[in-house]
């Protein structure tokens, strides 16, 4: 299946905006503490991090890494790759 950039980056908006609100409900303690929402989040996935920190690893800074590879896409779909 084929997505438009423009349903994309309306999804991605929609997307960003719903981590950003729900981030948003939680307290300093709760995204540094190791524990704290353990009945929510399994244990298991915090892997000894507090929230934050995969919050910015898979939010945030994972994009970058797909950075050369969505240029090469684009130039692609312009006929200029």
């Amino acid at each position: 299946m084929l997505w438009d950039t423009g349903t994309v980056k309306a999804q991605s908006r929609e997307i960003f905006a719903d981590l950003l609100s729900e981030v948003e409900t939680l307290t300093d303690a709760d995204l540094n503490d190791l524990t704290s929402l353990s009945s929510a989040l399994d244990p298991a996935w915090l892997d000894g991090r507090p929230l934050w920190e995969l919050i910015a690893i898979d939010a945030f800074e994972h994009y970058p890494m797909h950075y050369d590879a969505l240029d090469g896409a684009r130039a692609q779909s312009e006929g200029t790759g």
